[in-house]
């Protein structure tokens, strides 16, 4: 018995560890892009100014677009990934400590370890199939952004990210409706102030539908 209990924890803390490297595996490679970005954009400056640039670099509309993809990337992981860290897993930490501070039956840790899995699942979406996996799909095409050269592959991504992020948003919305009041609705302040984001990309697809409609 206790070696199932064992197994089914690991299974959860595996599932946990799993999502939690592929974000933070995902801002550490849009922070390096943007390093990378930095010293690429002294260049152009430089060619610039010795009027040598190229027909690509002269395209600032599409550079833009790229750039702005890029910002609102890196704006979105840091902050989910400071949701995950401080919102979720500190948080929740603390309050298993204290709750382990305040026992010594072995039956009240396995139970309070227990719940404390299970609600970190729940509040990094787990059980959520539909958020689960637009957090996927966008971690995804932001790590494919990372690994592109091309502008014209960065613009297609630009859109997919569009699409995705505003899909996110939207979830995220439906199910802090769902739920008691939790760090969720801090998480979705943040990721979308004023509903800068959610706005900005349903006219982008509204845009975009127009015209191919």
């Amino acid at each position: 018995m206790f070696s199932q209990v064992t197994f089914q924890a690991i299974e959860k803390y595996n599932s946990i560890f799993k999502f939690l490297l592929l974000v933070r595996r995902t801002q550490s490679a849009l922070h390096s892009l943007w390093s990378e970005s930095m010293f690429s954009n002294r260049a152009v400056k430089r060619r610039g100014a010795r009027g040598e640039m190229t027909e690509e670099e002269a395209d600032r509309g599409d550079t833009d677009t790229v750039t702005q993809t890029r910002q609102h990337m890196i704006f979105l992981v840091d902050n989910l990934q400071y949701y995950l860290m401080a919102d979720v897993l500190d948080s929740q930490t603390s309050a298993l400590k204290a709750k382990l501070m305040k026992t010594s039956s072995f039956e009240d840790v396995k139970n309070y370890h227990d719940q404390f899995l299970t609600q970190v699942q729940a509040s990094i979406f787990l059980f959520d199939e539909r958020v689960s996996k637009c957090l996927r799909d966008t971690m995804s095409v932001c790590l494919k952004f990372t690994q592109s050269s091309g502008l014209s592959s960065q613009l297609a991504l630009s859109t997919a990210f569009s699409h995705h992020s505003f899909l996110l948003l939207r979830l995220l919305s439906d199910l802090r409706r769902q739920m008691a009041p939790t760090s969720l609705a801090q998480l979705l302040t943040r990721i979308d102030f004023n509903r800068f984001f959610s706005r900005k990309e349903k006219a982008n697809l509204f845009t975009s539908d127009k015209i191919s409609g």
